[in-house]
């Protein structure tokens, strides 16, 4: 087996960056620029909820005799196509587990900030990605300076389609790790992926998953075994809108009754500082995409832009606020007359061409003081 070893650290124009540094008795020294509460807004964003557009379903069968039948199903839970999963399942007789997928878990990293990366936590002697003993990958995720770990795996799947499943798998696992679609992961969800449905198939009759919104959803209490590992798991981030009853104040009532999108999310961003449930704050986000949108946004974007022109700190920024707002495709005036680009593509374009600057003009500096010392 090849011999692992760490992954060399990045070189960028800030210098190396600090997924290296996630090591026992350390900590990232390069946040990139970010505050500490750029870096506590930014997990907040990634744990707002996906759109049920952005959600798909995984089937997982948890009745044995299901599964010794094959196709057919067993006498209790016949094969019919299930209107969540889009799949032929035993009816009753299996789960869908909701999660998203390797596009929607990019473009929400994306959004929240364009520069985020991913490495093996290991490479071999010719620096490639090292497996591990059970085919499975360890990642290191950062997003806005913070860097955290992953795992991913591609189960029975071989070759090359298998790799990219690996590595989908390790940065949507390491995402979680930040609170992005936790809320996705229920605490029935995690007992059966644990325990291989056996605690379903060992309660008796009595225990197949109830029907949830015409579908097929698991009704199971989790059992004490899973709940630890479900609180450990939720200690590791900020305070989530996980509360087990609707807040006091109505807000998806007042939503309805705003006048403009923007109004609608200064209505959602409270809801979820009320610690709002997340099926709550997406009726909300809804709502929201029904209203006039008031004053363009894009306007207050350019004019940030041409103040931080000269500034690629301030257009990262710039470049994270139009991606959360959904204006990176927007097409504007670019910087020479009579062209129009995206906007995004115009801000990531000057951020390239500083840094390109700042490392010519570094080079010059280099000459002209080996110039002065010859002389």
């Amino acid at each position: 087996m090849a011999t692992a070893i760490e992954a060399p650290a990045s070189i960028t124009a800030e210098g190396p960056t600090s997924h290296t540094q996630n090591q026992a008795g350390s900590h990232p020294a390069n946040t990139f620029g970010y505050t500490r509460a750029e870096q506590i807004e930014a997990l907040h964003k990634l744990r707002e909820p996906f759109l049920p557009t952005e959600i798909r379903y995984l089937p997982r069968v948890w009745c044995k005799a299901c599964k010794t039948a094959g196709w057919k199903g067993c006498q209790q839970h016949p094969v019919d196509k299930c209107g969540k999963c889009k799949q032929k399942m035993p009816r009753n007789g299996h789960i869908d587990l909701a999660y998203v997928g390797h596009a929607e878990a990019t473009n929400r990293l994306l959004n929240v900030d364009p520069f985020w990366d991913w490495e093996p936590l290991t490479v071999d002697e010719r620096g490639l990605p090292q497996f591990d003993g059970y085919r499975g990958l360890w990642i290191r995720l950062t997003v806005c300076g913070m860097t955290r770990l992953g795992y991913g795996h591609a189960g029975d799947k071989t070759g090359g389609d298998a790799l990219k499943e690996v590595i989908g798998d390790a940065i949507r696992n390491a995402g979680m790790r930040f609170g992005m679609a936790l809320d996705l992961w229920t605490s029935s969800d995690l007992e059966i992926v644990e325990s291989g449905g056996a605690s379903l198939d060992e309660a008796g009759p009595g225990s197949e998953p109830g029907a949830k919104s015409g579908d097929e959803q698991p009704a199971a209490a989790p059992t004490p075994k899973s709940a630890p590992r479900q609180q450990a798991a939720q200690q590791d981030f900020p305070p989530a809108a996980t509360a087990s009853a609707p807040p006091a104040r109505d807000f998806l009532a007042e939503a309805r009754e705003a006048p403009t999108e923007g109004a609608v999310r200064g209505l959602y961003d409270e809801a979820k500082a009320a610690n709002a449930m997340p099926a709550y704050l997406a009726q909300i986000a809804q709502v929201g995409q029904s209203k006039p949108a008031g004053p363009d946004p894009i306007d207050n974007l350019i004019g940030q832009m041409q103040r931080g022109w000269n500034d690629p700190m301030e257009l990262t920024k710039v470049s994270a606020e139009a991606g959360r707002r959904n204006q990176l495709l927007r097409q504007v005036d670019g910087p020479v007359s009579g062209t129009v680009v995206q906007f995004g593509d115009m801000v990531t374009a000057r951020i390239a061409e500083l840094k390109e600057l700042a490392q010519q003009a570094a080079l010059n500096g280099h000459a002209d003081t080996r110039e002065r010392s010859a002389v």
